[in-house]
């Protein structure tokens, strides 16, 4: 199943497509010190003030003007995460 990701607009700032997953996490990962609340086993975990849930989706916001959509975002009692993918070394 392919998901279609666009580009949004939004009062306090803009959402920024990747060509990749696996860019996505590597961007992310790069903005650590802004948006990770930290990285545990295969889990990367988002500070809770950087999760914007909208009607076009969750986002986060990864530096001070951009976001991104989080398409396979999860939660459990330590908060929002994504899976790592095997193919990234942090």
């Amino acid at each position: 199943m392919t998901v279609a990701s666009y580009a949004v607009s939004f009062t306090f700032g803009e959402s920024v497509e990747f060509s990749s997953e696996r860019e996505k996490i590597q961007t992310l990962l790069e903005n650590q010190g802004y948006c990770i609340e930290k990285v545990e086993e295969s889990r990367v975990y988002f500070k809770p003030s950087k999760i914007y849930p909208m009607n076009e989706g969750v986002f986060v916001r990864f530096d001070r003007f951009s976001l991104v959509e989080l398409t396979d975002v999860q939660k459990d009692k330590f908060g929002y995460f994504v899976w790592l993918p095997r193919v990234i070394n942090f």
